[in-house]
């Protein structure tokens, strides 16, 4: 849009257009339309341009002739276009292009906000606003839906772990419904054998010769040990015992959801030290000297039903326990950093494992189910040496005599068998006394330190002290109708 001028215009006319072009530019700038130069003059006879203070125009100081007005019309335009594309008011006589010196820019093709839009959505400027516009949806929408799926996949991850605590609790009832009601059906429950286990393949018949041998040497030297044992002077007498107080009481141990302890063992190389299992499915070592927990060993995934230690002297103690998660699982002491760390898992078992013991030996461990078999495993490699076959009834609860040659198998209809452990046959059968109404579930086993007798409960409420010899009760204690509870609920 711009032209080249025929004649470089004079210093009179140069100073005769100033005013003009000063009002057209401004009244271009004001009002963004391009309009020609005569028709911005305004003529004072026949109007007179606006005033006031705030008026953009400039009175001229004579109109321009005719010559004037064309010389300057390709100026005007000039200038107008740049000034419209650069926002500058400039002087007339400074947008003078001499054809000679240096040819005239190309003109802007935008002079108009409407040319200048439609030049972008020809060029595709609109088109890449609109898809970037649409990317934008598209993305929160992603995004919305993404959160939608976070919320919902945690809500199923709540509801599916609820749904297996409710799933564990309901077998672990009906498990303990058939064990009380005498139901001898194989579980159903059955877990897959894993990699790590330590657990051999189930033997059933006779114990190895290796292992007869050393229970043999062990009855020998036990027994005859056992027999000559006397009651030591200044031995606790009932009456003593029956003034005992608390003298101290320990409120730290396990987690109070869901409470509880449901088993104990005290060392005997470690004097004040103790072992505990909880419904909070923890083994915890406890030291009454520092009044301190020792170690929390965890690993179980449901309640501990028994523990036990397995102690030698210049050897790393072990500790055992067995759990209604159908595992027993065995720590042991490092001496380095005195801590205890996880040696063996045995996965043998495919029911509730309410039974936990050390042979005499102290190097068998007898484990017992409510699948209705026991089994031996060794302490050395922690392997499976015995499985018995399955007997009549659940086994609820397990003891070992002193000299390792007898187990005690409860069950939950009231009996008790007597087992040789070379042979798995059961030596004598002991049944409650006629007096006792109903079955009842035996839930603990203890040999006396002679072997001569057996602690059993005989009723809900009460225990009795077998006599092995005569095969009957020598004494029973009432606990009263309040600690039946504590018999019956495992």
């Amino acid at each position: 849009m711009y032209t080249c001028p025929e004649q470089k215009p004079s210093k009179h006319d140069l100073a005769s257009m100033r005013s003009f072009v000063q009002e057209v530019l401004c009244f271009s700038w004001t009002a963004g339309i391009v309009l020609q130069a005569e028709t911005l003059y305004y003529d004072l006879e026949a109007a007179p341009p606006p005033s006031g203070p705030n008026s953009l125009y400039l009175r001229p100081k004579h109109k321009p002739s005719k010559r004037d007005l064309a010389s300057m019309r390709s100026f005007v335009q000039e200038v107008l276009c740049f000034s419209w594309t650069a926002g500058v008011v400039l002087q007339a006589e400074t947008l003078y292009y001499d054809p000679e010196a240096a040819s005239p820019p190309q003109a802007p093709t935008a002079l108009f906000v409407l040319t200048l839009l439609q030049t972008l959505q020809t060029n595709g400027t609109h088109a890449l606003v609109l898809d970037t516009f649409a990317l934008k949806q598209q993305y929160n929408n992603t995004r919305q839906e993404l959160s939608y799926a976070l919320y919902a996949q945690d809500a199923a991850s709540r509801v599916i772990a609820r749904l297996i605590r409710e799933r564990d609790a309901t077998r672990e009832a009906l498990a303990n419904v058939k064990a009380s009601m005498n139901v001898t059906s194989a579980p159903t429950d059955v877990e897959m054998a894993e990699e790590d286990s330590t657990a051999g393949a189930p033997q059933e018949g006779a114990l190895p010769k290796d292992i007869i041998n050393e229970i043999d040497s062990a009855q020998r030297a036990l027994s005859v040990t056992c027999k000559k044992r006397k009651v030591p002077s200044g031995y606790i007498s009932p009456a003593d015992v029956k003034n005992f107080t608390t003298k101290h009481t320990i409120s730290s141990l396990h987690s109070p959801s869901p409470a509880g302890m449901t088993s104990i063992a005290l060392s005997w190389l470690s004097l004040g030290q103790f072992l505990t299992g909880g419904n909070d499915k923890v083994v915890q070592l406890y030291d009454h000297g520092t009044d301190k927990v020792l170690a929390s060993l965890k690993g179980h995934t449901k309640r501990v039903n028994h523990v036990a230690f397995c102690e030698r002297d210049g050897e790393p103690t072990l500790v055992l326990s067995a759990g209604a998660d159908k595992i027993a699982r065995v720590w042991a002491h490092n001496t380095a950093s005195d801590e205890y760390q996880p040696r063996a898992t045995i996965r043998t078992h495919k029911g509730d494992s309410r039974g936990l013991g050390v042979h005499p030996t102290l190097t068998l461990v007898a484990l017992l189910s409510l699948d209705r078999t026991y089994s031996l495993h060794e302490l050395s490699g922690f392997t499976q040496v015995y499985h018995l076959a399955a007997f009549e009834d659940p086994l609820t609860a397990l003891g070992i005599h002193p000299d390792g040659a007898l187990l005690a198998l409860g069950t939950p209809t009231s009996k008790i068998q007597i087992c040789n452990v070379r042979t798995g046959g059961v030596a004598a059968s002991i049944l409650p006394p006629e007096s006792t109404t109903g079955p009842f579930m035996i839930n603990t086993l203890s040999f006396s330190e002679n072997g001569y007798h057996l602690l059993a409960p005989d009723s809900l409420s009460s225990i009795a002290i077998w006599d092995l010899h005569k095969m009957k009760v020598a004494h029973s204690i009432a606990l009263g109708d309040s600690f039946h509870r504590t018999w019956h609920a495992p």
